[in-house]
Parts: C-alpha cells; structure tokens; sequence
C-alpha cells in the first residue's frame, strides 16, 4: 500500500524553498503522528526533501527519488524515478513524505492520504499538488479529527484521513484483463496465461514489474513511458504509454492535465530518441473488438524500420463479426 503523508495550511502551504517550516516547529503533534505512522516501514521522498532533512530517518528504509546519476549518499537507496522506487518498496506499506513534484507522481498511485490541516495562513512559495480531496470521487473521508492550539502546538490544526474509493474499473473487480488470442508469440502467449490465471491487470501500476522486463523511459503524474517487451515486426521504436491509473475507457482519465502530459511526453520522445516520421495510436474499450491483448488504456508509439527492404507494419484493429459469439440476451 502507498500513502501520502504531508502537512500543508489550509490554503495549501506545503513548505518554503529554503526548506523551512512555514508554521514553525513548534507543531508537536504532527511530528508525533508522522514518527509512529512511518517507522518501521519505507519512506519514499524527492532529493530536495533529503537535503532539507539532513539525514535519514531513523528505523525507516530511506528511498530518494534521483536522477542524477552521481547522487549516491549513505544511508539511503536512490530510486531514478518514482517507478523504480515503487519496485524497490514492493510487498511493504510504503509513505511518501515530499515533495510537491513526487506528491503529483504519487497520487495516482497511492491508496491513502494522511494530511494534518494547519488551521492558519502563511507565506510559503510550496504548495500542495493534491486536488480538493472532497471534489474527487475516488476519496472518500474516512477520518476527521480536530484539535485546538496549546502548549505542544503553536496552532490549531486537524486530522485528515482519506482512502481510494475501489471503483467499477479497478482490477479487483474485474474479470481478464488479456485475450490470449492476441498474442503475437508462444513466449508472450505463456506470459499471458499466468497473468490471466492470477487474474489481475498486467500494466497496473503495482503488477508492472511482475511481467514486464524493460526500462522506464519516463513518467509523469498520469503517464508511464516504456518499450513494448513484444513489438511488432518490421520497428525501429515500439514505445508504449501507459495510464498509471486503470482505465479502459478514455472516460475513466481523471485529473487536469492528463491530455497535456501525454503531448509533452510524446514530444519529448521525440527529440530523444531522433524519430523523424512515426505513428501513434490508441485503443480502448473491450480488447475482444479493438484488437489489443491487455484492457487498460495505453498508446502505442511506433517507428518503422527502414534500413534495407522495409516491410509495411501491420497493425490489427478490430476483429471479424463471424468469430464473436453472441453474448445471451
């Protein structure tokens, strides 16, 4: 499991670039709660947050997000994006403690908020990344709690918990998230049983690592870039874009920005990997009609090979109306 843990104004303060705490230290109850809530299990963070700590945390597997590649202190593991740092934490309760720019990354993967509301106004140049919480139909409030201001706590403040609704499309609600008939090779056939037999969504964030072999490209808050394991015949590039949250449909995307982010990504592969001519593409809904062989949205970036006697790429769309069997009225 992942929780955002964070404590912010109620306007939204998270902190100041300098690092300081923009209500002061003296805000003991929230130190309290975030020492028993985190010890003893991994804290995921940004390198400026382990700057601004000073060291690592005691009693708690310190993971800081890097990607500078000469960024290697003692006493933590650098993970080179929020992916990587979610393997390195897989099977235990994970908390994200900051900053703003890995609270975006985590959202669409954590599965509870733990947030302490510091009932005042102050001047701080960091802000908070979450949405209103009580506008977003996947978070549900699921505990409250308000204290006033004394010896211990400089000012009033409150307790929030809140958890993601499971909804219709999420995996453990669903039934297969492959079609087998889809698979283009014996390997990703076998690959592609076991993960029906487990019944449980392939490119969900927490069930990627279980499969698929290559690298991270890139990732934002509501996309993951990486190479397709099986890529179709006749690439140069088979670059696939995942929703980090399960979607079939593209009314299931949720959050500003998501279009945004897709184009900046694709821009950004791009330039990178010098692709001068390309295609793009996405399928959605049933993969039983559109084709594809996992159900969860993601875009397919392709690149064709063109040295020596190129082939055309074909891509399957669809299916034929003969070999559907009617569903029952």
């Amino acid at each position: 499991m992942v929780t955002i843990i964070l404590a912010q104004s109620q306007d939204g303060v998270i902190g100041t670039s300098g690092g300081i705490l923009p209500w002061g230290k003296n805000m003991r109850s929230d130190l309290q709660r975030f020492k028993e809530m985190t010890t003893g299990h991994p804290v995921i963070m940004g390198r400026k947050t382990w700057d601004s700590l000073g060291r690592p945390l005691p009693k708690r597997r310190n993971i800081v997000i890097s990607r500078n590649l000469d960024f290697r202190p003692e006493g933590c593991e650098v993970a080179r994006s929020w992916y990587e740092a979610t393997r390195l934490a897989e099977g235990e309760d994970a908390f994200v403690i900051g900053g703003a720019e890995i609270y975006r990354l985590a959202l669409a993967s954590a599965d509870r908020i733990e947030s302490t509301i510091i009932l005042g106004t102050f001047r701080g140049d960091v802000l908070s990344p979450l949405p209103q919480l009580k506008d977003q139909p996947e978070w549900n409030l699921t505990g409250q709690e308000l204290h006033e201001a004394d010896a211990r706590n400089d000012w009033p403040y409150m307790f929030e918990t809140w958890s993601r609704v499971a909804a219709a499309t999420d995996t453990q609600q669903r039934q297969s998230f492959v079609v087998l008939e889809h698979a283009r090779s014996e390997q990703q056939s076998r690959v592609m049983e076991g993960i029906q037999d487990r019944g449980e969504c392939p490119f969900c964030m927490e069930n990627l690592a279980k499969t698929h072999t290559n690298p991270i490209l890139a990732e934002g808050a509501h996309w993951l870039v990486t190479r397709n394991r099986w890529p179709y015949e006749h690439t140069r590039e088979h670059i696939l874009i995942i929703s980090r949250r399960h979607a079939s449909r593209l009314g299931d995307l949720r959050g500003n920005g998501v279009g945004d982010e897709l184009i900046l990504l694709m821009q950004n592969l791009e330039a990178e990997l010098g692709i001068e001519s390309g295609a793009a593409f996405l399928r959605f809904g049933k993969p039983a009609y559109n084709g594809g062989s996992v159900d969860h949205l993601h875009f397919h970036v392709i690149v064709p090979d063109m040295d020596g006697d190129w082939e055309k790429i074909k891509v399957k769309m669809g299916v034929n109306p003969k070999k559907i069997t009617p569903t029952p009225a």
